[in-house]
């Protein structure tokens, strides 16, 4: 690993949201339901063919949300965000279970410039 590389991890402050593709939003999140855990209601992404329940995790400062994101129409998915669609339906199809990581820094120029250096 780059020295870069390791500076840039160190820039990271915070867990945004994983997204983790289902087949299923009512199977994904039922053993979640049965420990008494809420989940958001299933929100449809018009046009772009998913849809998507989120578990929220924590308050405050370090708080982040799971995302499991279902994807009932491939094909519009495909015609709206091909290259996102790949990502989440290599991750779905192959059973790898996450399939982004979306991360926050508080120092956006440090955490770009470590990267390229």
């Amino acid at each position: 690993m780059r020295a870069g590389r390791r500076i840039a991890a160190m820039l990271v402050d915070w867990i945004d949201h994983i997204v983790v593709p289902v087949a299923s939003l009512d199977d994904a999140a039922a053993p979640y339901e049965k420990l008494g855990l809420h989940l958001t209601e299933r929100t449809r992404h018009e046009g772009l063919g998913t849809e998507n329940r989120a578990l929220f995790v924590g308050s405050g400062e370090n708080d982040f949300y799971l995302e499991f994101l279902a994807i009932p129409d491939r094909g519009r998915a495909m015609a709206a965000a091909a290259a996102r669609t790949a990502i989440y339906l290599d991750a779905l199809d192959g059973g790898k279970g996450v399939a982004r990581l979306m991360l926050g820094t508080n120092d956006l120029a440090g955490l770009v410039a470590a990267a390229s250096g």
